[in-house]
């Protein structure tokens, strides 16, 4: 298993304090993706998927990529971060897709601002309960911004016939969470895999 990827990609979470604060979140439909260079060369640079597109508090558009059992910016990376794919271009961008900076603005001034923002998981992501040698997921409903925070959201059990509740779904809260993977990720932990090195949605510790 790779180990350069966590160490560096890790260090940028010494960064995130200094991120703005989102305060609005939309889904990616449209196939759009990042290039980040990890440490191996131009030559080697990792496509990313964006995920969700957020507006930040001073107005800027970012896109979202699965990092660490949530999202993160592409910002986040600074220069390992080299632009956006569009399916329908060639060349890469440094900026977000005009339209989408419009509809997330176009939400925010149209709703409240406590009213909650959630939104839903296009991509089929699963989170990842790690228990000695065993694998379990626990699909994940929506993405939940608190706060300037986003956060992954999963339906749990409860007792007696109340039906389940989504609540947050993070370390602190469940014993063995792993982070978030994809459905073919999962697919490959449950057949005993080695974990490879784009399974960034896993928990730093995972990773190594």
């Amino acid at each position: 298993m790779e180990t350069v990827n966590s160490q560096i990609i890790d260090l940028t979470q010494r960064r995130l304090e200094r991120q703005p604060q989102v305060v609005r979140l939309a889904p990616e439909l449209d196939g759009h993706g990042a290039l980040l260079n990890i440490g191996f060369g131009p030559s080697e640079l990792i496509p990313h998927p964006i995920l969700a597109w957020a507006l930040n508090e001073d107005d800027s558009c970012v896109g979202m990529i699965l990092h660490c059992g949530t999202l993160a910016p592409v910002t986040q990376f600074t220069t390992r971060f080299q632009g956006y794919t569009d399916p329908e271009l060639s060349q890469l961008s440094r900026t977000p897709p005009a339209f989408v900076r419009l509809g997330l603005c176009a939400a925010r001034d149209h709703f409240d601002a406590t009213h909650p923002i959630q939104c839903p998981d296009m991509a089929e992501l699963s989170a990842a309960f790690l228990t000695g040698d065993e694998w379990m997921f626990k699909r994940l409903q929506m993405w939940h911004v608190k706060r300037g925070e986003i956060v992954p959201m999963v339906d749990v059990e409860q007792r007696g016939n109340d039906g389940p509740r989504t609540v947050r779904v993070d370390a602190r809260r469940f014993q063995g969470f792993a982070g978030l993977v994809r459905s073919e990720q999962a697919s490959q932990l449950r057949a005993g895999a080695p974990i490879q090195y784009d399974f960034f949605g896993l928990l730093a510790r995972h990773r190594n």
